[in-house]
C-alpha cells in the first residue's frame, strides 16, 4: 500500500541524498518505524517488511546519523534493555508470509499460496524458537 511505497521512497532518499538534508525526516522516518516495528502484530507483513528494509539501509548507509535512534528498533546498537528473544518475536510475523513467497514477488501477501497455513505457522514458531 501507500505506507510500503512511503518507506520505500525513504530508503531512496537515504541512499541518495545527503545526510545534512535529510534532517527534516527524521522525525517522521522515526515515527513512521516506531508506529510499524514497536507494535508488530498490528502491522501487515509487507509493511514490517518495509520497515526492516529500512532500518537495514539507515543501519547500513547512515550509521552515526541513525545510532541514536538505532537502539530503539535493534538489540545491541544501544542501551537496549531488549533481548534478541524479543527482536526474535518481532520478526516472527515475517516468518508467517515469507516462506510462501520466496520464488514470488514480495510485494503483498498471497493468501492462496499455501493451502495449509498452519503448517506454515509450525515452521515459523520452530524457525523462531531455534532463534531464541
Amino acid at each position: 500500500g501507500v505506507q510500503v511505497a512511503a518507506l520505500q521512497c525513504a530508503r531512496v532518499l537515504v541512499v541518495r541524498v545527503a545526510p545534512e538534508n535529510l534532517t527534516a525526516l527524521w522525525p517522521i522516518m522515526i515515527a513512521e518505524l516506531q508506529r510499524v516495528l514497536l507494535e508488530p502484530r498490528e502491522a501487515p507483513p509487507a509493511l514490517l517488511l518495509a520497515a526492516c528494509q529500512l532500518v537495514d539501509v539507515l543501519l547500513t548507509v547512515l550509521p552515526d546519523d541513525f545510532a541514536p535512534f538505532g537502539w530503539m528498533f535493534v538489540p545491541g546498537t544501544g542501551a537496549s534493555g531488549r533481548s534478541s528473544s524479543s527482536f526474535s518475536a518481532l520478526l516472527a510475523p515475517l516468518l508467517l508470509w515469507l516462506p510462501a513467497h520466496s520464488a514470488a514477488s514480495c510485494s503483498e501477501p498471497d493468501e492462496a499460496a499455501d493451502p495449509d497455513p498452519d503448517s506454515q505457522r509450525a515452521a515459523a514458531a520452530a524457525a523462531a524458537a531455534a532463534a531464541a
